[in-house]
Parts: structure tokens; C-alpha cells; sequence
């Protein structure tokens, strides 16, 4: 640690650089400000809207994309819980982990069974052939 305090130093002394040192002070106390948020939310929740298949659940859902017809919905999501593998058994779900939605709410497309642990984003490419990145 000393000789690397001793070369920079040196290096700062060479070349005109100046060299700072974090300080030991205590940061001063400052008393916490509470988050004001008073501007209206022009959104309404509209809870359900995307149908998923009978007996599935959502996961964590870690990425949404527009589709190319600017319309469609692009959905990663974790195969009911917060990861496609489950770590006791070692095993894969068999659900898919990229489903799309039509402008109605309704699962038009999936894919990814068996083939994503963590999907965390996704991207529609220009010419609309789907998800892309996972």
C-alpha cells in the first residue's frame, strides 16, 4: 500500500498532476428530505389487461418492448417467479420466457421455453422478426 502511495506521488510530481486523498472526516449529518411528488399522474392502472395463459402466473417482468407495428407488446418475463431455472432441482421451466400481446392484451406469441435462465431485456429489430435479445 505505502509503495503505491509512494509512486503516485512520484508519478503526480513527474507529470504536474494533481493528487487527492479521501478524507477522514465524518460526513457531515444532514437530515433527511421526504420525496415531494404533487404532480398529478395522468396514468390510470389498468390491472389484468394482459391475458396469460389458464393456471400462469407473472414473474418478474424485466423488459418490455414496442413492436414493430406499434402496437404489439413484447414481454420478458421470468417464468412465473424471479428465474426460469429452478435451483433445487437443477431443472429448466418448460414455460416461455418472451410472450407478445396484442393491442387487446391477448398472448399472440411466445418463445424461450427451456432455453432462458434470467431474461433481462429485449429489443425488436427494424425489420419486426422479434424479440432479439434476451
Amino acid at each position: 500500500m505505502r509503495n503505491g502511495l509512494y509512486a503516485a506521488g512520484l508519478a503526480a510530481l513527474i507529470t504536474g498532476a494533481v493528487v487527492f486523498a479521501q478524507s477522514t472526516a465524518p460526513a457531515p449529518s444532514v437530515p433527511p428530505i421526504p420525496p415531494i411528488n404533487v404532480a398529478p399522474n395522468p396514468y390510470t392502472t389498468v390491472r389484468d389487461y394482459f391475458k396469460l395463459p389458464e393456471g400462469r402466473s407473472w414473474g418478474s417482468t424485466s423488459a418490455v418492448e414496442i413492436d414493430k407495428d406499434g402496437r404489439s407488446i413484447w414481454v420478458g418475463e421470468r417464468c412465473g417467479e424471479n428465474s426460469c431455472l429452478d435451483t433445487t432441482t437443477g431443472r429448466m421451466s418448460s414455460l416461455p420466457s418472451m410472450l407478445k400481446f396484442d393491442a387487446s392484451g391477448k398472448l399472440v406469441k411466445s418463445f424461450g421455453a427451456g432455453m432462458l435462465i434470467f431474461p433481462h431485456g429485449i429489443h425488436v429489430d427494424r425489420d419486426g422478426a422479434g424479440a432479439r435479445r434476451a
